[in-house]
């Protein structure tokens, strides 16, 4: 035999069958997860930009309770700007948040959640505060069979109200807030 060149498999050499059957498992376990982390990245996709539309969309709701209550609502439209995109630890979270909404429910009810969202923010961009906290699209917002208490719970767990109290502060929200609610006359 010379070094460096290959020499073709004699025909009367046994074939290895396991490591040809554990290559194709390994090939088609690989396929058929692929979809699945795929799959998984778009409901995370979906969810981060759905919050953070929902973010803008609820401080302008809070502008537009504060205005209809006859205050100025000029600092927290300001600071609206001003809303951090989602980091990796916001990441982290949602995707715990997702996890045990699926472990609750499926996939396809948190597929079915994340359109109720989408679905709800034109809708919520003609609501103030009060008036969407009486609605029944509020009860939308979960997934189905679970409770506010729930959905409180799962968040304060995976440490999004962490996240999200770091990131009102930061940005000046919760100051904006407090002045902007300071501008409502008394009654």
């Amino acid at each position: 035999m010379f070094s460096g060149h290959k020499v073709a498999p004699s025909p009367y050499e046994r074939p290895n069958y396991e490591s040809d059957q554990m290559t194709r498992f390994a090939l088609t376990a690989t396929l058929l997860l692929f979809p699945a982390t795929a799959f998984a990245e778009t409901q995370l996709e979906r969810f981060e930009n759905l919050s953070e539309s929902m973010n803008q969309l609820m401080v302008e709701m809070m502008a537009f309770e504060i205005e209809n209550l006859g205050g100025d609502a000029t600092a927290l439209r300001d600071v609206r700007s001003t809303m951090p995109e989602w980091d990796d630890d916001m990441r982290a979270a949602g995707g715990c948040i997702l996890d045990q909404y699926r472990d609750a429910t499926d996939n396809a009810e948190v597929d079915a959640l994340l359109d109720r969202l989408d679905a709800a923010l034109p809708v919520m961009q003609e609501m103030g505060m009060t008036e969407f906290a009486e609605s029944e699209m509020a009860e939308t917002m979960l997934p189905v069979g679970m409770t506010l208490e729930d959905s409180a719970r799962i968040n304060q767990e995976c440490g999004m109200m962490e996240l999200q109290l770091r990131d009102m502060q930061e940005t000046g929200f919760t100051e904006a807030m407090m002045a902007a609610s300071a501008t409502v006359p008394s009654e």
